[in-house]
């Protein structure tokens, strides 16, 4: 075999290795961080990353770090985030996971943690997680939602204006214009931002309009969910527990003032007697 050649499959070999580098490069950097699966999904729910098509969900998909979750009209979703917070989707809504990390029982990285959605359209559920306090927001364009260990509803008509109701706990509702808190322990249990450019309103729930109302009447939970408590801090399910099976997340009762932490129809199972965490700004 002539040097020539030799030469010529040398280089050959050399091009194959490096393009083939490249390309598991550019996978390992495309590819997403999973941070929940989906607990139950009816026919329309999706997730989408960015600059790629939509990705139909169904029970146990994952989900992952920049997806934006979509419900048509007549389709919903729930999902289990991995720091255990449980949330849903009703029908005609969307929302991006803008940041995710958990740190489990990793300590070093405890101080990194976070749990920032933006809502822009719709209706938003949910029971928070391990992750909570400054961490854990939910935006949208007319204002932010904190949480201190809590449970919610938020409905947004594309940003242009945001009304939440709390369960338990205590919450705020922020924009540039002021803030509002409400919840356990303040004068009212609900909230909103009625149109871009207002300063937040702590309200009574009977206050909130008929569109927050419509959003959460449907089914609180797609057909054969149980009722189960809301996870811990660790990863691994209670035992008797499964890790992909949703609590009940309820509805509000439309017009009705919210009842104390203990009242079944409207704390979340596991929540009963929890005592909420006080505000530490």
């Amino acid at each position: 075999m002539s040097n020539r050649l030799l030469q010529s499959i040398k280089r050959t070999g050399l091009w194959l290795l490096v393009v083939s580098l490249l390309a598991g490069a550019q996978l390992a950097v495309a590819e997403p961080t999973q941070v929940g699966r989906v607990l139950a999904a009816s026919a329309g729910a999706t997730a989408q990353q960015p600059d790629q098509t939509p990705r139909d969900l169904q029970r146990r998909s994952p989900v992952y770090l920049g997806d934006t979750l979509r419900t048509t009209e007549e389709a919903r979703m729930q999902l289990r985030m991995n720091d255990g917070e449980i949330f849903s989707l009703s029908a005609g809504s969307e929302l991006v996971i803008e940041a995710f990390h958990y740190a489990g029982e990793d300590e070093e990285t405890a101080a990194e943690e976070s749990n920032i959605k933006r809502l822009v359209e719709g209706g938003l559920r949910t029971i928070t997680g391990a992750v909570g306090g400054e961490r854990y927001r939910i935006e949208s364009r007319a204002g932010t939602i904190g949480v201190r260990g809590t449970s919610f509803y938020a409905f947004t008509q594309a940003g242009q204006n945001l009304y939440v109701r709390g369960l338990t706990g205590q919450l705020y509702l922020e924009n540039e214009y002021g803030v509002a808190e409400f919840g356990v322990g303040e004068t009212h249990n609900s909230a909103r931002i009625a149109a871009l450019g207002q300063a937040p309103q702590s309200i009574d729930a009977r206050d909130l309009p008929a569109s927050f109302n419509r959003a959460f009447q449907e089914s609180g939970r797609p057909p054969g969910l149980e009722k189960q408590s809301s996870p811990g801090r660790s990863h691994r399910p209670a035992a008797g527990v499964n890790p992909d099976v949703a609590p009940d997340l309820g509805n509000p009762a439309p017009g009705r003032a919210m009842d104390p932490p203990g009242r079944e129809n409207d704390t979340p199972p596991g929540l009963e007697g929890r005592e909420p965490p006080g505000r530490n700004k």
